[in-house]
């Protein structure tokens, strides 16, 4: 989007290299990934919305800064980065609500319907148990009246 809007340097291909020197991906490196990088990135059955694309921040003229860094690499499913953990340099502020959230670790989709479907199959088996209970019940009742007429 960025390249889109005329911001050069900025396409996937340009920042592709980026996030791949910073991955240090358990998969290992790929077309897409890195695995020398600082940041170890695991498969947890996440990941990271990004909720926050852009930060006003209020500065002099010679306190802009080119970059805010946000870091991630400690996140976790149900965790967030709030505007109050970015660490703004000096003489640089904004006017963001402190709480508003830059990004949150979810679960993902597929892992949610994986584990529905777990759970549909334990209650499955659940319900099977207790006709199959019902049923021996039944042949003890039979085995019982057959115990009668002796």
């Amino acid at each position: 989007i960025w390249a889109q809007r005329g911001l050069t340097g900025w396409s996937y291909e340009d920042v592709l290299p980026y996030f791949k020197r910073a991955e240090a991906n358990t998969r290992g490196a790929d077309e897409f990934h890195g695995a020398d990088g600082p940041l170890k990135v695991t498969d947890e059955s996440g990941m990271v919305d990004q909720t926050l694309f852009s930060l006003t921040v209020l500065a002099t003229p010679t306190t802009i800064p080119n970059e805010v860094t946000v870091d991630i690499s400690d996140l976790e499913i149900n965790d967030s980065v709030r505007v109050a953990d970015i660490a703004l340099p000096a003489g640089v502020r904004t006017d963001v609500d402190p709480e508003e959230a830059v990004a949150v670790g979810t679960v993902t989709r597929s892992t949610l319907e994986a584990m529905a479907a777990d759970e549909a199959a334990e209650a499955g088996e659940d319900g099977e148990g207790d006709a199959g209970d019902a049923g021996g019940d039944d042949a003890g009742d039979g085995d019982a009246d057959a115990g009668d007429d002796d």
